[in-house]
């Protein structure tokens, strides 16, 4: 599915937006949320055949799998 994020959160809601697999979400009014109504539903019709999954995944793959913290954590606490 594709993913609906308030802006600022983290770096994620920059590569949800700059790798186009979901909305940012900045205001709860009835306008902003027809427009990522939208969004979503121009997502989920361009991408029928599956491929906007495999696309969430390896990004998420890329951008959060555990090596990624596994790494982080090893340099900021060094077991030396």
């Amino acid at each position: 599915m594709p993913v609906v994020i308030t802006p600022n959160i983290s770096d994620d809601s920059d590569i949800i937006s700059n790798n186009d697999i979901g909305a940012i979400i900045s205001s709860f009014d009835e306008v902003c949320c027809n427009a990522v109504l939208a969004k979503i539903e121009q997502l989920l019709e361009k991408n029928k055949n599956g491929d906007l999954s495999i696309k969430i995944r390896n990004i998420a793959i890329n951008y959060r799998n555990f090596s990624i913290a596994e790494n982080v954590y090893a340099a900021v606490y060094p077991l030396n």
